[in-house]
This record gives structure tokens, sequence and C-alpha cells, in this order.
């Protein structure tokens, strides 16, 4: 992924994930093997994370909020929030 301000980049991953997810909704109403639909969900699960954490590298950098800044432990509370999922 792009580590910078790229609303454009953020947005397409977002959509990537939104059709894992329906694929997944597919895979389940077809009644796949689990191991499959496991593997899917995984998968999605790391494509969140990924993008949560580039969300937050763009908020770093001023990126999104439109200048509305966190207060300090609220940021901390989001960071912590995000390793602890990590």
């Amino acid at each position: 992924m792009k580590e910078t301000c790229d609303k454009k980049t953020i947005l397409q991953h977002v959509r990537r994930v939104c059709g894992q997810v329906q694929g997944i909704e597919k895979m389940i109403d077809e009644d796949r093997d689990l191991t499959e639909i496991l593997q899917q969900i995984a998968a999605a699960d790391s494509a969140l994370r990924s993008i949560g954490k580039l969300l937050l590298l763009d908020y770093a950098h001023g990126c999104f909020n439109a200048g509305k800044k966190l207060s300090k432990s609220d940021l901390e509370k989001l960071i912590i929030h995000m390793f602890k999922n990590l």
C-alpha cells in the first residue's frame, strides 16, 4: 500500500475488502468448505487491519479529519487499540 495521503488508494482497498466479504457471503450460501471460508475471512481481516494502519499513518501526516486533531489521550487509545488487534 502507498503510505501517504492517498484517499483514492484507500478507497480502492476498501472496495476490495467489500468484494472479499461479498465472496464470503456467496461461499456460505453455496455451502463451501469451512476451511476455504475461514481463509477468506482471515484475508479480509488482514486487509481491514492494513487499511486501519494506513489510515492511522495518514492521520499522523495530517491527511484526514480536515484539520481536526484528536486529543493526545484519544490518539494514544486509538494507537493502543490498533496494535492490540494486530
